[in-house]
């Protein structure tokens, strides 16, 4: 459903710029997509757990649109070597990653990716990307070479609007920062050629600052700056108009004063030029009018009220349309709900039971509603949860609409950082100015490349044998097996030979039969089955910050080792935490079956082939000695009721097919005798069934005519739960307890009353704890709230 109708009417602004008609756009349903995870780093052998939320993007309201959200985790080689099917409800949803070495997980930089089938229709600067560190604790962490060591950086000049015009004074914008991507702090001055001083220049923060610099026409000027190393390099500003018109925003008490200006040379060449300015967010105009404009200088107060809170564009277009200025602001809202996380005490011992209140109300008092996810862990681990990294505050109102990398995105969003929006507009007036994600409203194809996928869906194609045409009208009964419950739902093919069994909900893995039936009960043509998934996008990812090998990460490496040692935890990869030493209900990412097994539950008969049958000289002769009941003549088999149904790895073949066979290439044959067994196949299986199952490695015939199909599917990723051990009703382990996520839960929900209470237990390590809780209210504002206390160690311990 399109939320048009929860977006607020476009605003006219009536000021000094004239009054102008605004036209409502068309707006496709854009999903936004956030995880939250347990933590940043991690090492090979741990879990990592994350929270999955979708949203409305022009809302931020929860979406409930795609059903199945695809998060993978690559590798610094650029490859999806973890790919988890994840079901959304409501917008929300769950799951789990085991970075094991088994599944090919590495020490590097990883990313983690996320995307529905829908939002790739967008591109894929509309995935959700993080990365993520993973440390292998047996191994010595290589330090890289700091690019810092050899003072190489680079400075970039932004002037506000985007450019520079003779005898206008102007802003502009610098950004510093190393070849790796960190910011540098750099002082020095402006200067022209002829080496006057005009500005002076001082990094205010993350490398970033500005100065003001009213250019000559004509006259070239040059940034001198020095880093705190006393490296010092100079930079060309770009050259300065003639003629043209800049704009520039200046926030005071919560509100945006817009400046338009220009030099006489402008007005003299374009007197009573009709300018109009347009105010846009997430690609929806909100804001737009039109003035002649007579002065060098015109000021008015951007009506910001009912703009939506995040980045927002504004553009200054003379009446032909063409751009002469753009500068993005950020309208901060206050929020009329809090979240409050509080421990019951502010120290506990190891292995405590903590208990966690949380409450979510609005500023009067009243109960709020909304859906978080909470991650409890050890502070004392680099890489856990900083104020300063990505939050879901930070990802829907900043990370999600500008390109490239944010560093330390959170602070921006630290309400106890009170320079925060000073700080968020010098991004914008650097980062920004280079681009921006939502300059234009989102185009959807009149014909999707990407379908919807609302559920889990199960399609295919019968065709004839002889020229491939289409069978229509032809029943395709499918019998889907999970977790010892049943499916039962027939289809019928349509013009085109195809069928869609849609909405299929199932989690891991199921069996599933196909077969097909005409109106005479036969069983006839090719029929197959598409793949439930779409292929994998190739990933862009490209390390531009590698930070393996950073300081942070040996950090988190010694920090680890550290435990390891003084609780004398051996360094293996999968048994290194409490936590993967309990036996748990299944196995993360668990190879689908290659087919070879029973799909109508237990056999008759069944024979493991060695290499003793496999001398026989033909099949038939072969099957004879090893099938009880089974009698053969020439090239044919039966039972004593009749021809059996021969089944090949679970695809129904004629007789023809299996004279092809030899006994080397069997691995296993089964037979069912009993109309119960065979009555998945219907009448086709009345005289009994002939189960052969090949070797692997066996390729056989492609052209084999296969009447009906079986197979293993994998459905939705069977979330695990998160272990947690509980001290009080448990016998007191002596295994030592030294995890690095003490405690993780996907859903922290308040009740009626706008509270809920959460409890887990300490770990063995004495050391301070962060607790973070961050989701989002049914009215689409995400919220982070967070605690710490400590922990001490037991007397005697």
């Amino acid at each position: 459903m399109n939320q048009l109708k929860l977006l607020t009417t476009l605003l006219l602004i009536c000021l000094q710029f004239g009054e102008s008609q605004a036209q409502t756009p068309t707006i496709p349903d854009v999903e936004k997509i956030y995880l939250h995870t347990d933590r940043d780093q991690y090492a090979v052998g741990e879990d990592l757990w994350y929270k999955a939320y979708t949203t409305y993007a022009y809302t931020n309201a929860l979406f409930d649109h795609s059903r199945v959200l695809y998060v993978e985790l690559i590798s610094p080689a650029s490859e999806v070597v973890v790919r988890n099917v994840t079901h959304m409800q409501l917008g929300l949803g769950h799951g789990d990653m085991a970075l094991l070495d088994t599944l090919g997980i590495e020490a590097g930089t990883y990313q983690l990716r996320a995307y529905t089938n829908w939002s790739r229709n967008f591109g894929q600067d509309y995935f959700f990307t993080k990365e993520i560190d993973i440390v292998d604790v047996r191994e010595e962490v290589e330090v890289a070479t700091n690019t810092t060591d050899n003072f190489l950086y680079d400075m970039e000049l932004f002037p506000e609007g985007g450019s520079l015009v003779a005898g206008v004074a102007s802003q502009v914008a610098f950004k510093a920062t190393y070849a790796n991507g960190k910011p540098c702090k750099v002082s020095g001055i402006v200067k022209t050629l002829e080496g006057e001083q005009v500005a002076e220049i001082t990094t205010l923060h993350a490398g970033m600052g500005s100065f003001v610099l009213t250019p000559e026409a004509g006259k070239v000027y040059i940034a001198q700056v020095t880093d705190q190393h006393g490296n010092q390099q100079e930079w060309k500003l770009p050259e300065a108009l003639p003629t043209g018109y800049t704009m520039s925003v200046m926030q005071h008490k919560g509100k945006h004063i817009v400046s338009i200006k220009t030099n006489a040379e402008t007005l003299a060449a374009n007197p009573g030029q009709l300018m109009a300015m347009s105010c846009t967010s997430r690609g929806i105009t909100y804001v737009e009018g039109q003035q002649p404009l007579s002065t060098i200088n015109h000021s008015f107060i951007l009506p910001s009220s009912d703009l939506p809170e995040g980045i927002a564009f504004l553009t200054l277009r003379d009446a032909d349309g063409r751009p002469h200025a753009e500068r993005l602001i950020y309208v901060a809202k206050e929020h009329d709900v809090s979240l409050v996380v509080r421990t019951d005490q502010q120290t506990y011992a190891t292995r405590e039971k903590v208990q966690l209140n949380v409450e979510l109300k609005t500023n009067g008092g009243t109960p709020a509603v909304g859906s978080f996810s909470l991650s409890v862990t050890d502070a004392n681990i680099p890489g856990t949860v900083d104020v300063h990294e990505m939050n879901i505050a930070s990802y829907f109102f900043l990370q999600s609409e500008i390109k490239g990398s944010v560093y330390n995105p959170g602070s921006y969003f630290d309400p106890e950082n009170e320079q925060r929006l000073q700080q968020m507009d010098l991004l914008l007036l650097t980062q920004g100015w280079r681009d921006f994600l939502w300059k234009k409203l989102p185009t959807l194809p009149e014909l999707p490349a990407y379908d919807l996928e609302r559920d889990l869906q199960i399609s295919g194609r019968l065709k004839r044998l002889i020229g491939n045409s289409p069978i229509p009208d032809t029943k395709i009964n499918m019998l889907l097996t999970n977790k010892g419950k049943s499916l039962t739902i027939d289809e019928t093919t349509d013009e085109n030979g195809r069928f869609v069994f849609d909405d299929v909900m199932f989690k891991g893995n199921a069996t599933l039969l196909l077969t097909n039936q005409d109106k005479y009960n036969r069983a006839k043509g090719h029929l197959s089955i598409d793949s439930m998934y779409a292929p994998s996008p190739k990933p862009q990812y490209r390390l531009i910050d590698q930070n393996y090998g950073s300081t942070e990460v040996e950090g988190f490496q010694e920090a680890v080792m550290k435990k390891h040692i003084e609780f004398q935890v051996p360094l293996e990869a999968n048994t290194m935490l409490l936590e993967d030493l309990v036996v748990r209900g299944s196995k993360f990412n668990e190879e689908v079956n290659d087919g070879n097994e029973s799909i109508y539950g237990t056999p008759d008969f069944a024979f493991e082939v060695t290499d003793k049958e496999r001398r026989f000289s033909n099949i038939f002769i072969f099957l004879q000695f090893v099938v009880p009941g089974l009698t053969t003549t020439g090239k044919s088999v039966s039972f004593a009721r009749g021809k059996p149904l021969i089944l090949l790895d679970g695809a129904q073949v004629d007789m023809e097919v299996l004279a092809t066979l030899l006994p080397t290439d069997i691995d296993r044959v089964e037979t069912i005798s009993n109309s119960a067994g065979g009555a998945v196949f219907g009448s086709q299986a009345a005289n009994g069934v002939l189960a052969l199952y090949t070797r692997e490695g066996y390729t056989g015939d492609q052209s084999i005519a296969r009447h009906s199909v079986s197979t293993q599917l994998r459905g939705y990723y069977d979330a695990r739960v998160f272990y947690a051990p509980k001290y009080d009703t448990i016998a007191q382990t002596t295994e030592p307890d030294i995890r690095n996520t003490i405690y993780w839960n996907p859903y922290i929900q308040p009740d009626t009353t706008g509270q809920v209470t959460v409890s887990y237990y300490n770990s063995d390590v004495a050391a301070p704890v962060n607790v973070v809780l961050e989701g989002i209210t049914n009215t689409g504002v995400p919220l982070v709230s967070r605690v710490q206390y400590e922990v001490n160690a037991v007397e005697g311990q």
